[in-house]
């Protein structure tokens, strides 16, 4: 890690059609500049300052990293997280630099891939847009190199990621898998049953209520409504 100055100059830019015109973007291209990839900022935000100067402060990580801190540039036109997209990505030593000076907060943990700093270190690769309150994504953690299976940005076991997986494959519109909030995924039971809707909610709602976080399982659902119609029955 080094504090130096770089020359005003942009090399590559990648070339993603962006169609927002409010700044600073949330979203936008990576780009190198003065011959260094720069992993925090938007190349559309950097371009939209015009800054007048033959000089940009920042920090160098390696040969080719640099994280921008130039006191010019305001803060929310620079990235929370790190951008290795397009040849920043380098050894985890480095990563680990990367990481504790971006997020000095998280700097005493053991690693970053974890819920406690909600993952920031995790290079997601493949993903699976939410279906049925199922969001799956896997990575791999920059600093430590560890496999990272997610399910709405919970970590999960690999037995319950393919289960999941089957799941959001094979039946898109009604999976028969209802989730707390802040699952927190411990057991699953799928088979052809769906509860009614309001039993579900009335269930769900209660158990949170009772502070439980978890998948809520499709055998207690059932015996709640066994419950519920014993007791219409006997009115």
């Amino acid at each position: 890690m080094e504090q130096i100055r770089v020359k005003n100059e942009v090399g590559y830019v990648s070339l993603v059609g962006f169609m927002e015109d409010k700044f600073p973007m949330k979203h936008g291209n990576y780009f190198s500049l003065g011959g260094y990839h720069v992993l925090n900022m938007w190349y559309e935000n950097f371009k939209h300052l015009n800054l007048n100067k033959e000089y940009i402060d920042a920090v160098k990580f390696g040969d080719k990293n640099i994280v921008i801190v130039d006191a010019d540039i305001p803060d929310d036109y620079l990235n929370n997280e790190p951008c290795f997209t397009g040849g920043g990505r380098t050894n985890p030593e480095i990563n680990k630099e990367i990481y504790e000076f971006m997020f000095p907060k998280f700097k005493e943990l053991k690693c970053m891939c974890c819920e406690s700093a909600k993952y920031v270190s995790v290079y997601i690769h493949s993903f699976l847009s939410n279906r049925s309150g199922i969001s799956l994504s896997r990575g791999a953690c920059e600093i430590c190199s560890r496999k990272i299976l997610l399910n709405n940005k919970f970590e999960v076991s690999q037995e319950i990621y393919d289960k999941l997986q089957k799941i959001w494959h094979e039946s898109p519109s009604e999976a028969n898998l209802f989730l707390a909030p802040y699952q927190l995924a411990t057991h699953i039971e799928v088979d052809d049953w769906k509860p009614d809707a309001k039993l579900l909610s009335r269930y769900a709602k209660k158990r949170v209520n009772q502070n439980y976080y978890g998948i809520i399982k499709i055998s207690d659902l059932k015996e709640q409504e066994n419950k519920n119609e014993n007791e219409n029955e006997e009115k």
